[in-house]
């Protein structure tokens, strides 16, 4: 019986610092120019930021065979290379957490992407992202996709992740967007704004 109280004794131990952890005021320097980036362009979640787990294995299964894809997921490992989050194409629909597949669009939408999370951690479980056929079939669309897939919410002024048609065709992800990545990622999960 004295087994089953210090058991208990130790497991609520471990929950008290888990919580008490959690709450404890992370020094972290943002300039007020990274605070509106992060608040105009992050997924929140009760103000706290939304974004893969460190060290993630993002699965994607692309039904729409897009000949450069092995060029989309090079460029963006690269820039999550800092944070160990990696980027891989499998051929089996079922066990990827990202999933590309075509849809007609009305009006200039080239590409669509939604990502969804888990509420108790605020961590990206995964996404779908939608091409149209005759708009979105590039490395731009794709590009941009991705991002928006890897927590960049809404469009910068300018860059791979302005709107369609806004940004400069050079076909390669921008000092904005991988600067945006960079700080997302450099903050822990359920960073909070208060």
């Amino acid at each position: 019986m004295k087994w089953l109280y210090f058991s208990l004794g130790i497991c609520l131990l471990l929950l008290f610092l888990v919580v008490y952890l959690e709450h404890l005021e992370l020094n972290i320097e943002l300039s007020p120019e990274e605070i509106l980036l992060l608040k105009k362009y992050a997924y929140f979640n009760n103000r706290q930021i939304i974004r893969w787990s460190d060290n993630a294995l993002i699965t994607i299964y692309d039904e729409t065979r897009f000949p450069e894809m092995d060029e989309v997921v090079s460029q963006w490992n690269k820039v999550l290379e800092p944070f160990k989050v990696r980027l891989i194409l499998i051929d089996n629909p079922f066990q990827a957490k990202v999933r590309i597949q075509f849809m007609k669009f009305e009006d200039n939408i080239a590409g669509w992407a939604t990502i969804y999370y888990n509420t108790l951690n605020n961590h990206i479980e995964g996404g779908v992202i939608l091409i149209d056929p005759l708009k979105g079939y590039n490395l731009i669309t794709y590009l941009h996709e991705f991002g928006h897939i890897l927590g960049i919410k809404g469009h910068f002024l300018l860059g791979l992740m302005s709107p369609s048609g806004q940004f400069d065709r050079n076909e390669k992800i921008d000092e904005n967007t991988k600067r945006f990545i960079h700080l997302l990622y450099s903050l822990p999960i359920k960073y909070r704004f208060d």
